[in-house]
């Protein structure tokens, strides 16, 4: 199944990938609703990567541009989604505290 075919198939969903830095992703590969925030998948990722509490997670689209934590899915995917319609994303960790 093509990703043409989960746009039909799922017309309330975006495909994205999560590209992967360092830290081991057991999943990278999401069909996210269109109303979900960033921050709200940010939250999703975190879980999944099971990192330290004085650890941040933050998700960057195109070179490494991050955007706000209020932005949906829906918007992200229309304005950066790729030529093969997938939305790539990237994620960083940053210590916070110490």
């Amino acid at each position: 199944m093509g990703v043409s075919d989960l746009l039909i198939r799922y017309p309330d969903r975006v495909p994205v990938y999560v590209k992967t830095v360092g830290t081991y992703l057991d999943k990278c590969k999401y069909l996210v609703p269109r109303d979900m925030t960033v921050g709200q998948f940010t939250l999703h990722i975190r879980k999944r990567l099971k990192i330290n509490s004085y650890e941040s997670v933050f998700l960057f689209v195109d070179n490494n541009t991050l955007p706000s934590n209020s932005v949906i899915f829906d918007h992200l995917y229309s304005q950066h989604a790729d030529n093969d319609q997938l939305l790539y994303l990237t994620y960083g960790k940053e210590h916070t505290f110490g």
